[in-house]
């Protein structure tokens, strides 16, 4: 695996321009998170760094990290992706940091997860961009009769791109693409810790 995303770099590199330059440096520091290998806006494609279990430095720097990632309260998330691998990843994180968490490939569906769940769903967490609804429409459509639900939303495309495409409005939730383990914990808790 090494190999081949170092092989991309150079590739990358030797045409000019640094196309994906971030993952293989995060690979090299082992920096656990969500990265992209492919920054197709059509098809992205990504590959999850999971916490490295080796002795040494770098093992002491991510324990000590560990202890400062927030988790959670007894809440229930909900977590609409419409990319499988991203949509199992971001579960397993979540669940991981003690959560409750539902999940649904297609906003079309969601609808039904909501009215069949007992419990309060404290947070909606959605793609931005999906086919059939975006996730601001989906958003609107979820708190017309959850009213106290919170949302967070995510996209590979920045937050000043998707603002400006009028996808979603200036100042909401919004974590980037690729992002850590920690900054997903980190973005969760401050959403639903917010009045």
């Amino acid at each position: 695996m090494h190999q081949f995303q170092f092989a991309g770099y150079y590739a990358a590199k030797e045409k000019g321009y640094y196309r994906n330059a971030g993952f293989q440096v995060n690979v090299i520091e082992g920096k656990p998170g969500l990265y992209p290998i492919d920054d197709s806006l059509i098809l992205p494609r990504y590959c999850y760094v999971p916490e490295s279990r080796h002795e040494g430095k770098i093992v002491e720097s991510q324990e000590e990290s560990v202890t400062e990632i927030p988790s959670s309260q007894g809440e229930t998330i909900l977590v609409v992706e419409d990319d499988p691998a991203i949509l199992k990843i971001i579960q397993k994180i979540l669940e991981g940091l003690g959560y409750t968490v539902l999940t649904s490939n297609a906003p079309e569906k969601v609808m039904d997860i909501v009215k069949e769940y007992t419990g309060k769903i404290h947070l909606l967490i959605t793609d931005v961009v999906m086919p059939k609804m975006n996730g601001h429409d989906l958003a609107k459509l979820l708190q017309a009769i959850c009213p106290d639900l919170k949302c967070m939303f995510m996209s590979g495309y920045t937050a000043n791109a998707i603002v400006h495409q009028g996808v979603l409005d200036k100042g909401v939730n919004f974590i980037q693409k690729p992002f850590s383990r920690k900054e997903l914990a980190e973005t969760v808790r401050k959403v639903l810790d917010e009045n």
